[in-house]
């Protein structure tokens, strides 16, 4: 019960993924608070990152990462292009099985496409961690 729970939540804070994409970092900022780092990539890339505590059966204890890339729009405003929300590893299996219970169109094993929301949802494992690339395709 307690694992059917966890993922549940885990998965409800997922749904929103979309939701931040097209968001100014104004709105993002005002939805999660002023507790994040900010940077920009190698390309001059704005971005913020949240981290929020996890506890699931698959990994146990571990942070969760979700970081926001930023563009300018023509007002000047920085708006979310793509959102990536990383976590160990372990966790793929629930994310895979999560995006095929949607019934998004699947590209291929990795990769789901929402077609109603114009939303691309990807997966890749890179060095230990799973990471879930959300962007308006």
């Amino acid at each position: 019960m307690k694992k059917i729970i966890t993922l549940t939540l885990i998965f409800l804070s997922l749904i929103g993924v979309n939701a931040q994409v097209g968001s100014t970092k104004a709105e993002i900022i005002k939805k999660y608070g002023a507790n994040f780092e900010e940077g920009n990539t190698d390309g001059n890339t704005p971005y913020i990152v949240y981290k929020e505590e996890f506890e699931t059966e698959a990994s146990g204890k571990y942070t969760r990462k979700s970081a926001f890339f930023f563009t300018e729009n023509k007002s000047k405003e920085l708006i979310c292009f793509t959102r990536k929300t990383i976590e160990p590893s372990s966790e793929i299996n629930n994310f895979v099985k999560y995006y095929n219970s949607l019934g998004f169109v699947k590209i291929n094993e990795l990769k789901w496409k929402d077609y109603e929301n114009n939303m691309v949802y990807e997966l890749e494992v890179d060095d230990g961690y799973c990471i879930l690339t959300a962007y308006m395709d």
